[in-house]
């Protein structure tokens, strides 16, 4: 995508303003700018003392710990779904298999 068609969303993390060049949404921008924020805040509220560098890697490593759980979350219901499909479709494949009637002569 050509950068003319992408819009400068302005954004304030922690009492700095960041101009963030994207295709994106701005509400959707500006609504991950503020989950950074309130990351930041948790960490900056736990460790009072800490600097701004530190706040943002525990930050982001909260974040990234999030992330990987809804990931590993996502993949364990796909294949929990997946399971279950091939279950069903067992289950459905037994139901229609014609089964053999008795002939006359026995």
């Amino acid at each position: 995508m050509a950068d003319d068609q992408k819009n400068v969303i302005h954004v304030e993390i922690l009492g700095q303003t960041y101009s963030i060049r994207s295709a994106l949404d701005s509400s959707y921008v500006s609504d991950v700018a503020s989950y950074v924020q309130e990351m930041m805040r948790t960490v900056s509220d736990r460790s009072p003392a800490a600097d701004s560098v530190r706040v943002a890697v525990l930050a982001a490593l909260n974040i990234a710990d999030e992330y990987c759980r809804c990931r590993d979350g996502l993949a364990a219901d796909e294949n929990a779904m997946r399971q279950r499909t091939l279950e069903i479709e067992a289950v459905v494949d037994q139901a229609i298999t014609p089964v053999a009637t008795p002939t006359e002569s026995d």
